[in-house]
This record gives structure tokens, sequence and C-alpha cells, in this order.
């Protein structure tokens, strides 16, 4: 899937209500089309704008999808108005080099965003009263209707067009981003909606005519809102199409790595003012671990280097502190090297070999070990929820987080990370395992032989950055609301 079909997902699932929830407590978008209706009939009646023939009603053949309940199929001509532009007479030089911004589908197609306030031509007053150019009010959409069509906008400032764009200027209680989304998606629509032979145009009349899903005000504005938390992800994330080629049905993996790493720099959720600092949440995760050394359940730990200034790799806020791994988990270890003997029944034995998916594990083709070999080995650590299975041998780093109550084993080409569960959101570990910094600390130590590696002790010693346990809680419940869009969206 490419970036483009990415984006082009996400707007259809925005307009065919899948991106957030429904509110029961929303007023219905039939009682909001009355209010749009009668908004209307006022303009018409005040003479602001003209009345036209009435448009036909809204048949069940016409509608393409599924819409919720609270929403109703309209037709943009009955929620907007569409005005038509017009080009002064060009010799005539009293029309031209005035302070009437005059946009036109070429200026649409050289615009960086989703704004228009600036033109390379303007237009006098005296040009726009002698021409059919009217004056669009700001947040508006401007939509190039030949040459091509669908090239789109939201001017910032009033603003007139040529008779190349259509200016939509959405009545209360249409969404002029809803409006521009949708629009946005429409694109193809709008192509075969027009007419020509030496070029397509599209007409006002065609463009009134088209239908539009209208959710309830308040779920327009949300519906933006997550439009726009997760289309610059798809463009930070998605820049290089053919990487995006490559992953055919697999998750998109780039994308993947940059919402982790943006988790883990503090900048996919916003900071909890007056919350604990992490600096004091590293003080009790450190006192459990010692009075657990205290109480023999797990061995004292070779003392961590000291993080110098040099080794932070990008800023974090002031209320996350940098840390070791070694020092926010009680214990990293492995079982002997030892292979033990494999019998028909048992306990699973697993290595990465049994890993597939995003996290999943293949316990059936496991190889499977006595209990007694279980008991032996696991009395140096044993896999529980909540823990990291991190390979450090071949696909070093592909972790799997343990999320259930399972008695089974982990092989010696793992590390098994046992988290503090009093401390930490275990979770947000193992995302940061996950994510492009713990590759980066993989690089640095690993030990490039026959077969790549990293030590145990190399492990302790990863840079990672530690919110307070809140923020931990949230940034893992973000990523994973934007990791499922993704996988819905594959």
């Amino acid at each position: 899937m490419t970036s483009q079909e990415l984006k082009n997902s996400i707007l259809q699932f925005a307009v065919q209500g899948k991106l957030v929830p429904q509110n029961p407590q929303d007023e219905p978008a039939s009682e909001i089309f009355k209010k749009l209706k009668a908004e209307k009939e006022k303009l018409i009646k005040e003479k602001v704008i003209k009345k036209e023939k009435a448009f036909l009603p809204i048949t069940e053949e016409e509608k393409p999808f599924e819409i919720p309940d609270s929403w109703e199929w309209v037709r943009i001509g009955d929620v907007s108005d569409i005005v038509n532009g017009g080009t002064p007479d060009t010799n005539k030089k009293e029309f031209w080099e005035g302070n009437i911004l005059w946009v036109t589908p070429k200026d649409l197609g050289k615009l960086n965003s989703n704004f228009v306030d600036d033109t390379e031509r303007k237009i006098t007053n005296a040009g726009l009263k002698n021409s059919s150019a009217k004056i669009l009010t700001e947040n508006s959409v401007i939509l190039s209707s030949r040459a091509p069509i669908g090239h789109l906008a939201i001017n910032t400032k009033p603003i007139s067009t040529n008779q190349g764009c259509k200016g939509i200027t959405p009545y209360d209680g249409l969404n002029t981003k809803y409006l521009y989304y949708f629009l946005k998606k429409s694109v193809k629509l709008l192509n075969d909606l027009g007419s020509g032979t030496t070029f397509k145009e599209l007409s006002g009349l065609k463009l009134s005519e088209v239908l539009i899903p209208l959710p309830p005000v308040a779920e327009q504005q949300l519906i933006v809102d997550k439009i726009e938390e997760l289309l610059p992800l798809v463009e930070q994330y998605g820049t290089a199409e053919s990487e995006l080629r490559k992953l055919n049905n697999k998750f998109p993996e780039q994308l993947r790595r940059s919402v982790l790493q943006y988790a883990v720099q503090g900048k996919l959720i916003t900071q909890i003012l007056n919350e604990e600092p992490a600096s004091k949440l590293l003080e009790k995760i450190k006192a459990e671990k010692k009075q657990l050394i205290k109480e023999k359940k797990i061995k004292q730990d070779k003392p961590l280097s000291e993080i110098k200034e040099d080794e932070i790799p990008f800023e974090i806020p002031d209320s996350w502190v940098w840390c070791r791994l070694g020092d926010v988990v009680n214990q990293i270890a492995d079982i002997d090297h030892k292979m033990p003997e494999k019998t028909s029944s048992g306990i699973p034995f697993i290595s990465p070999r049994d890993f597939y998916g995003i996290n999943e594990i293949n316990f059936e083709s496991a190889h499977k070990i006595s209990i007694v070999d279980y008991q032996r080995l696991s009395k140096k650590i044993k896999p529980q929820k909540g823990d990291i299975i991190f390979p450090r041998y071949g696909t070093i780093g592909v972790c799997r987080y343990i999320d259930f109550e399972k008695e089974f084993l982990v092989s010696y080409s793992c590390v098994t990370i046992n988290t503090n569960k009093n401390y930490t959101y275990p979770k947000y570990i193992y995302y940061y395992c996950m994510s492009p910094i713990a590759k980066i600390e993989i690089e640095k130590y690993i030990v490039k032989t026959t077969q790549p590696n990293v030590g145990i002790a190399s492990i302790a010693q990863f840079l990672i950055p530690l919110p307070p346990l809140s923020e931990q809680k949230l940034i893992v419940e973000k990523v994973e609301e934007v990791l499922s869009y993704c996988e819905q969206l594959k």
C-alpha cells in the first residue's frame, strides 16, 4: 500500500463513520440538516444567494455505503453555497494588479498545504465588478473544476477565483475541514462527473448534486481532529513509497517504527502537569529491586555505568528521566546454555523460530521439555505475564510481550526481561524494546562474530527514556490506537 493509498483509506474510514466513536448524546444530523435548510432559505430570502431548482430526493440506490444512524445523506448544494469564478478582461490594465486575491487551478496546484493565503495574480475592485468573479468569505473550500479537476484548498482570507475554480462556502452546521477532507477523498468521483472534449470540466450543478454523509456537528470536529492526527504520521513515516511497496501485505514497518520513536520521545501525548516526575519513580524502582535482592528473589547485578551527556540521543520532557534498562526492570537473564532433552509432550520450550505475526508465539509447534527439566531450568528465571522475551542472537531485539498466563520456558537464544509491575507499565518497556532507540542501542553493543549477538550485561546498559507512570500507560494506549488503525488500513 502506498502512502497515498493509506491516506485515502483514512479518509474513507472517516466519511464512513469508522474513524471515531459515535456519541449518542450528539444532536443527530437530521436535525442539523433542518437548520441548514432553514439558513439556506433565509439567505435566499435576503437575496444573498440565488434560489436554484430543487434537488431530487436521495434514493437508496444512490447511497454508496452505510453510515451511522445519527448521520444523514445530503447533497453538497443543500449544505453549502457553490460559487463560480470569472476572469476580468486581460486587456484592461485597470482590472489587474489590485489587492483582491484571485486564485486559479495553477495556484492551487503549487500549494504545499491545505490553505491558500496568496495568489500569483490579483485583481482590482473594477475587475471584480466587470467580471463574473465573486468574493468568497474566508474558510470556504476552493476546488479546481477544470484543468485539472481536484486541486483543493481552504482560503484563510477573502478571495476570488477564475472560472477554472468553484468556491464552496458551507452553511453553519457543516465543518469546512470535514467538507475539505470529503472532497479530497472524492477526487476520482469528481473527475468522473466532469464532461468535455478538449478538457474535462465539473459544472456547479453536478457538484451540487454530489452526496455527502453529514455527521453530527461535534463528531465532524472529532473526525477532522483524528484525520489531522493520522495524516501527518503517514507523511512523516511513509515518505519513501518504494519502501512501502515492498511491504505488500505486511504491517507497514516504517510507520510502526516511527510511531514508536515518537512514543519514546514524548511526542505522542501531552505531558501530564503536576505528576510525580520519573526521577522519583526511578528511586522507588531501585528501592524495590534492592529489597528483592535482599530477599534473595533476584541476584545482585553488576553496577551499571553512569549516563554521560554525549550518550543522550535526543531531548525528552522535563518530567522524564534517562536511565539504563537494567535500572528499571527487576531482572534480565537467560537459562543454562545446555540444551534440555526434547520430549513428545510436556512444557513448551520456545525460541524465535516460534515467533510469528507482530506479537504471536506458536506454542503448538514449539519443542517440548519434561516437567523435571522445566522446574530445574526455571529456577534461574521463569517468564511471567508482563515480561518481555528479547532474542539476543540472530533476529536480535524482535521481542515478544507476554500478555497471558502460561507455563513455558525460553531458549537461551533469548533473555527474559522480568519487568517491574508496580512502578512501570510493562508494555511501555516492550514498546521501547521494539523502538528505533533500542535498535540503536543494539547496534552499539552487538558483537559481530559468526553469529552476531548481544550480551546480557550489554542489554542492561541500554539507554531508556522513562516517563512518569501514568504517562507510560497513556503512551501505550496511544501507540496501540494508532497502530490498530494502521493494521485496519493494510
